[in-house]
């Protein structure tokens, strides 16, 4: 691969991973559903998976100032499955189509034509509670599987702030990734995956410096990232 062409995709994973990364940021921190769904529109009109996905999810249930949207949910759903990001949720391009044409003749016979609109909404409110249950307490119990193990944390100069490098796993079967986070100095590492860089393997090698307050440089990087992010919560990060 050209040096050109190569410069060009690390940018786009940048730019890719940045924009989920904020739109995130947006809908679970801020909840600021609005902005969530720009970013994530931004990152799948490049031609993210991932995003295609977080939009989907996000046409499923709706929030405040996006309105649940199912056409537009199967759509991005079929578009992140189509890029072949593996965490889809749907496993068949047909899946949503065929579930609501099954739910729909079923409420025609047992209610008639007049009430099947009431019946459809409330059977599909149904599932997406379940479904969203079931989301949250797989997450809960995958978490519990992970174990972040600390190699090393350096202090910002004004005490405010840690960067953190750990080694984290989730079990045999998924092998170990070298994380780094920024933590606020008075708090301890979460059980979560590294909120500034993420990269498969042992986490050897590695220097972190704090060039001031809020900068700090990166030392030892392997090119085998999946999230690599140049600023977040006021602090720029650069890598070697």
């Amino acid at each position: 691969m050209a040096k050109s062409e190569q410069y060009v995709n690390t940018k786009y994973l940048m730019d890719v991973n940045e924009l989920i990364k904020r739109a995130q940021i947006e809908q679970f921190e801020n909840h600021n559903f609005v902005e969530a769904e720009k970013l994530y529109l931004s990152a799948a009109e490049l031609g993210s998976g991932h995003a295609a996905h977080e939009l989907g999810i996000l046409y499923i249930s709706g929030g405040p100032g996006v309105e649940p949207d199912y056409e537009k949910s199967q759509y991005w759903l079929e578009i992140s499955l189509k890029s072949g990001f593996e965490g889809s949720v749907a496993t068949d391009p047909e899946w949503f189509k065929k579930s609501l044409h099954k739910i729909t003749l079923y409420l025609y016979k047992l209610y008639g034509v007049s009430k099947v609109t009431s019946c459809v909404k409330t059977v599909i409110s149904i599932a997406i509670t379940l479904t969203i249950l079931i989301v949250v307490i797989g997450y809960f119990v995958l978490s519990d599987l992970c174990e972040n193990e600390i190699i090393s944390l350096s202090t910002s100069p004004n005490g405010n702030w840690k960067v953190v490098l750990f080694e984290r796993s989730c079990g045999a079967t998924t092998g170990y990734t070298s994380q780094i986070s920024l933590v606020k100095a008075a708090e301890q590492l979460p059980n979560e995956a590294g909120n500034i860089y993420v990269e498969s393997g042992y986490p050897g090698g590695y220097q972190i410096e704090w060039v001031s307050d809020n900068k700090v440089n990166i030392r030892g990087v392997k090119g085998k990232w999946s999230l690599k992010l140049s600023y977040f919560k006021g602090v720029q990060f650069s890598y070697e």
